[in-house]
């Protein structure tokens, strides 16, 4: 199976179960453009669709292991003395293990493979047909949009509608119509320190005497400095922290949303990671 993520993680595959195989038969999910719901959403259903398929593939391995007869519990050997023994078979311990996972297998199991027999070829979207289904709780919100076979069903309460293919997760549907749920806003990664020290006013972090200043000087504006030095009283976080937060400011020319500097005025409570995403939303308009 290849990786879920490719381009650093920035897509996200979105597998689909059909005739028993794993198939991309839907387009990648851009995860800086998605909400968290629908990149949680649709790993959890690689998850599901892996494991499936893994159960599926050790139930054929060990079929054709455990289909000659059971191989005898001693063969001929050698000792360390060089005299000729009975030993212990290993192929009888490995026919077992493989009969024992053939006779407890899953109905689901056997479901699964009774599916990957009756296909041709390893699918893919261009030759088998596939349903697009939106999967959706009782309230009518999407939960999950797959491409699945003409008789899947979902697990109660969850009901599935044909839906078209741009429908999206967290989308509501009522009286035959999704309505897709509002843009989600990518968190820009990079600023100008200039859209920073903007944002920073417009979102109250500091004043704009703090933010001129701050401009003037370079130094982390005073609103910061105390808050920083607030959390250090509380026992938040500690005094080498608030220096790390001092220094990385005065060596920031291009504000970046990993640096650690968030992180710090997170990890006292300063701030929530969302209002610093809201803080480079705000910045990259500016």
């Amino acid at each position: 199976m290849i990786a879920d993520t490719y381009a650093d993680g920035r897509y996200l595959r979105r597998w689909s179960l059909i005739a028993g195989w794993a198939v991309c038969a839907l387009d990648a999910l851009d995860t800086q453009a998605a909400s968290p719901e629908a990149v949680e959403a649709v790993t959890g259903e690689n998850a599901r669709i892996h494991a499936l398929v893994a159960q599926a593939q050790a139930y054929e391995a060990a079929a054709i292991l455990s289909a000659p007869p059971r191989p005898p519990a001693l063969v001929d050997g050698v000792n360390p003395e060089g005299e000729l023994v009975s030993i212990a078979n290993p192929a009888r311990a490995e026919w077992d293990a493989a009969k024992a996972l053939v006779t407890g297998a899953l109905a689901s199991t056997l479901t699964l493979v009774a599916r990957r027999a009756n296909a041709d070829l390893e699918p893919d979207e261009n030759r088998l047909p596939s349903l697009m289904v939106a999967v959706m709780d009782p309230a009518g919100l999407v939960r999950l949009v797959q491409a699945v076979d003409a008789d899947w069903q979902p697990q109660a309460p969850l009901v599935a509608v044909e839906c078209p293919p741009e429908t999206q997760i967290g989308a509501t549907y009522a009286g035959g119509v999704f309505t897709a749920p509002p843009a989600v806003v990518p968190v820009p990664q990079q600023l100008d320190l200039g859209q920073l020290i903007f944002a920073l006013r417009n979102q109250q972090w500091i004043t704009h005497a703090e933010a001129l200043a701050a401009v003037k000087t370079g130094e982390m504006p005073t609103a910061m400095t105390a808050t920083l030095a607030g959390a250090v009283q509380a026992g938040a976080m500690t005094a080498q922290q608030a220096d790390d937060a001092a220094i990385i400011w005065a060596a920031m020319y291009r504000p970046v949303r990993t640096s650690s500097l968030w992180a710090i005025f997170v990890a006292a409570g300063t701030a929530t990671s969302a209002q610093v995403d809201a803080l480079f939303i705000e910045g990259a308009t500016l």
